[in-house]
């Protein structure tokens, strides 16, 4: 008796012993191939997310590498300067230039760009 108990624990201990490696090989082809999906699809992703840009030295970035500069107005900052429109707003960005044209429409130049952009209403 004591022996069927022995090779009875033996068989169990065994299977415990071995079961966890095959599992674990198992599971970690699946990772990997779980992982290898991923990656070919992030791939994709990013690929599909590049937009081209020309920039100045007529050659193609990729848009979101491509240098650029971007001017952040507080409405707490423009209230205390007395700013009440747009237009006085803009005197603060550097690269634009603000004028009156002679008809009394609003003019823009941009840094870069040779002529006047003229508003009706800003």
């Amino acid at each position: 008796m004591k022996a069927v108990i022995s090779i009875l624990f033996l068989l169990v201990f065994m299977t415990a012993a071995v079961s966890p490696v095959f599992c674990g090989e198992e599971s970690g082809s699946k990772e990997k191939d779980i992982d290898t999906e991923l990656e070919q699809e992030l791939r994709w992703i990013r690929a599909e997310a590049v937009v081209l840009t020309d920039i100045a030295t007529k050659t193609e970035m990729d848009a979101d590498l491509a240098p650029g500069i971007v001017t952040i107005l507080q409405g707490s900052e423009l209230e205390e300067r007395g700013f009440h429109t747009v237009w006085d707003a803009l005197t603060l960005i550097p690269g634009l230039d603000t004028s009156m044209g002679a008809n009394g429409s609003f003019q823009v130049t941009v840094r870069g760009i040779g002529n006047a952009i003229a508003a009706g209403k800003i």
